[in-house]
């Protein structure tokens, strides 16, 4: 599960309560796949959530591991886990801001502030991690052109903090059943062109 309850994401609302797989547990189920392959990938809605993250981190790298986890929050990285994605090769972090503005973030419950992003991605960069992708939704309810504009000023002072290298993923939003956005209408395609020719000029 999750614990963070975006509107659009099924994860936070379907699977209740939240429940954290104990580290031990998932320490020795890393290194017994340790076994097999050199990398170990850690899978989950917000994997950088786990309380143990930092701990179970360093124990597969002080066995000789590499991790590569599904997705991280620019919130919830720490210098240890950077560190730690560093050691395993890791080049490129995925942040998904999902939208370009605080105010369409908020109304999203996705609770991310445009410092916080770019600390995340300062932070990256200071780890060795140089190469970027964001992740964001067109078409979202209450979007409108500003949010647009927010999403390419985002994506430019993400270029500041020193990334090489910065891949912008957009798709367009769909609402998810069993979701607060599960009645929501999706934006029509002439609308989502046109915010994606937008984006491109800017």
């Amino acid at each position: 599960g999750c614990g963070r309850g975006c509107k659009f994401c099924v994860t936070g609302h379907s699977y209740k309560p939240l429940r954290h797989r104990g580290a031990d547990q998932v320490i020795a189920s890393a290194l017994a796949g340790l076994e097999f392959r050199p990398t170990i990938g850690l899978i989950g809605a917000a994997v950088s959530d786990h309380p143990d993250i930092e701990k179970i981190c360093l124990e597969i790298i002080r066995a000789g591991g590499q991790i590569s986890p599904a997705s991280v929050r620019a919130d919830s990285l720490t210098p240890v886990l950077l560190e730690a994605l560093a050691a395993s090769g890791a080049r490129t972090l995925t942040i998904a801001p999902e939208a370009g503005s605080e105010r369409l973030r908020s109304s999203l419950r996705k609770g991310l502030t445009d410092e916080q992003i770019l600390s995340g991605v300062n932070g990256a960069v200071k780890a060795g991690l140089r190469r970027l992708r964001l992740y964001f939704m067109l078409g979202l309810p209450g979007e409108t052109e500003e949010d647009i504009q927010a999403i390419a000023t985002l994506i430019k002072n993400a270029r500041r903090q020193g990334a090489a290298h910065v891949a912008a993923s957009i798709c367009a939003f769909v609402p998810k059943p069993q979701t607060p956005f599960e009645r929501e209408p999706m934006a029509p395609v002439k609308v989502i062109r046109q915010r994606m020719s937008l984006l491109k000029r800017l």
